[in-house]
Formats: structure tokens, sequence, C-alpha cells
């Protein structure tokens, strides 16, 4: 048996630390061990075996996984973002299961493979829609802010204000928001404040006290706030609530 060429010995092969991708296709980014980091633009999200990132077909993305992590990309071309962002989604079993089926079609049904991708097409975007609970950080100090948030969601206290308050500075607490939700202070703040507010207008409040309710001087701010997130007026989201109920 004859020599491998000079150069090409296994030994010499490895694993970039980081890769700048974009695709044509919509991609559910899937970590079967470890964890990664995803980077679009100025948001990180952190990935693991308990989330899979969805990223809109077209979008440059940064890939940093951990050495020791096996993350999957799972594309589909027939569409599974719901809007033009990335979104952080919970995996469940179910959610598991189907996407074992895509990672191992090779010994998988044709049929078993298509009603896989069409289950996880679905559950995707009820993950998306429902907007899943904001991720908690793990860090203690910033932790207690992020309660505190979800408890008085029109506070109206800065980052250094809370800083002072956990007895930390706003450089640690901001790198702990990053760092365990993927998610800037300012970013995670008016996530909250829009779950907040979808939940007060599915439950019968008025635009303008929602707005109130959750931080904003007027409603126009918050309007605007409201459809860049979920890509509907806050209005048009309370009566199609409305309307699905009856």
């Amino acid at each position: 048996m004859s020599s491998p060429p000079s150069g090409t010995a296994f030994a010499d092969a490895r694993l970039v630390d980081r890769a700048t991708h974009r695709h044509e296709e919509d991609e559910l980014t899937w970590v079967v061990s470890g964890s990664c980091t995803l980077v679009i633009g100025e948001r990180r999200w952190n990935v693991d075996t308990s989330r899979a990132l969805v990223v809109p077909a077209g979008r440059e993305h940064v890939v940093v996984p951990r050495p020791d992590s096996l993350v999957f990309p799972l594309f589909f071309p027939e569409g599974l973002a719901v809007d033009e962002e990335a979104h952080v989604i919970p995996r469940t079993a179910e959610l598991d299961s189907c996407v074992r089926v895509l990672l191992q079609s090779g010994i998988a049904t044709a049929r078993a493979v298509a009603a896989a991708r069409s289950e996880v097409i679905r559950r995707v975007g009820e993950a998306v829609r429902r907007r899943p609970e904001l991720v908690l950080p793990t860090d203690a100090r910033a932790r207690r802010v992020a309660v505190r948030i979800i408890e008085q969601p029109a506070s109206a206290l800065r980052l250094e204000d809370w800083a002072r308050v956990v007895h930390t500075s706003a450089k640690t607490l901001q790198r702990a928001f990053v760092k365990d939700t993927g998610m800037t202070y300012p970013r995670w703040r008016l996530r909250a404040r829009l779950l907040a507010a979808r939940t007060m207008l599915e439950d019968g409040g008025s635009v303008e006290s929602v707005a109130r309710a959750v931080g904003y001087a007027g409603a126009g701010a918050f309007i605007a706030a409201f459809r860049r997130e979920y890509g509907v007026t806050p209005g048009a989201h309370r009566a199609r609530i409305v309307a699905d109920r009856n």
C-alpha cells in the first residue's frame, strides 16, 4: 500500500475556531454536543443542547464553536423563518426526535424524512410566534436585575443604576447579559418589555395603557418598537387575538 502524499497526514487537519457563512436557504443551527456562539451583525447568540437558532436566508453569520462541540446546520429551502430576524428557540423532546431523523436521513425512509422536515418547520414556526420565555442570565447579579425588569417592565433604571443596586459595574453586568442570553442589556430589556406588552394586549389592554405600563412615554414609540419586533402593530395583534378567540 502506498504512503499518503507528503503534507496530507490527518494530524495536520484541524477544525477552524470560527467560520463565516451566508446561505441561500433558511438554517436551523443545531448543537449535538457542547455549545457555540453565533454572531449576526452586532448581536450574539449562545446555542447549546437546550436551544437552537433560526438563521434566515441571506444573513451572514459567524459561527464560533467550542473546541469539543459538534454543531450541524440544517437547511430548509422550503422556508423556515417566519420573518427576517434570527431567533433562539427552546428544544423540546418532540423537536429533538424530528431533527434526529434529519441528521440520520440515510437510515430513514423518504416518507419519514419528509414528515420530519414538515414537523420541524411547523414546530419552529410555532416557537417563534410564541416568543419563548426570555433566557435569564445565570450570573446571580444579572439574574437579579432581569427578574426585577420582568416584574417592573416600566422601570426607568439604566444599566449603571442597576449596577449600583447589585454592587457591581455596568461593564460586568453587560458582559453577563451578552454571555448568558446572547443579548445586550438594552436589547434584553426591550424584549422583556415587548413580551410583557403582548400579554397585556392579549388580556384586553389598550395600546395607550400598555405603552405606559411597559415604560413608554407615548404610544408612537411603542407602536414602532412592537412592529419592528413582531411585524405587526400592537393594535393589529390585539385584534387578531380577539378574532381568534371568537
